[in-house]
């Protein structure tokens, strides 16, 4: 690869290659100086790779702003590259933003529903919120809301169908339509009575 690139430096590809092998060599800086390299020029089609991987550098030393940023610059020139889009998630995860990975797992689950890494981290993520807020819904409940990760539907994307109650449950029905890409998050599915603490349902079924 280097006799190759002496020839032909503009040969992005065998760069890339390249820095995958400086990194299984764990030669860091040398695997960060091809891809930089290959940044800098700008020309290759697969640039967003060299993005998702140097962001991928970051990520492990523990850079997450430069991670992110690098993450983010790969889903703008392909926003269909799920790795990049799973290691965004990955950086909020670590993060503690749990609730913030989840959409990005999502979008790589979206873009290829066999990507068993985005699905367990999904999970992961998952188990993570339970665990936060299981002595606490209000938190979640305020977190969906006021964070600014989700956007409020329009009211006739979501309509109260039917509701029927016992003693001790009711069951509620509702219609909605989702546009392309929007995700339905199940878990989160909270009820909040006028006068009474918020609560998950206890079962929820969803017809597509």
């Amino acid at each position: 690869y280097a006799d190759t690139l002496k020839k032909s430096p503009n040969a992005d590809l065998i760069r890339f290659n390249l820095s995958i092998l400086y990194q299984d060599q764990e030669k860091i800086d040398l695997a960060k100086k091809e891809l930089q390299n290959i940044i800098d020029r700008g020309k290759w089609v697969g640039l967003y790779k060299a993005y998702n991987n140097l962001g991928d550098i970051y990520r492990i030393e523990g850079d997450y702003e430069k991670a992110l940023d690098y993450f983010e610059k790969s889903v703008k020139e392909n926003p269909s590259h799920e790795r990049a889009l799973n290691n965004i998630g990955m950086v909020y995860l670590e993060n503690g933003n749990s609730l913030q990975s989840l959409t990005y797992f999502c979008k790589a689950i979206i873009v290829d529903p066999d990507f068993e890494t985005a699905m367990t981290n999904y999970n992961n993520a998952l188990t993570t919120l339970d665990k936060v807020y299981e002595k606490d819904l209000a938190f979640l409940y305020l977190g969906v809301l006021n964070s600014g990760i989700f956007s409020p539907s329009p009211l006739n994307n979501v309509v109260f169908k039917t509701k029927s109650c016992s003693d001790k449950e009711c069951s509620i029905t509702f219609s909605m339509r989702l546009k392309k890409l929007e995700f339905l998050f199940t878990s989160f599915i909270l009820c909040k009575p006028d006068n009474g603490p918020i609560f998950k349902a206890n079962f929820v079924n969803f017809d597509s």
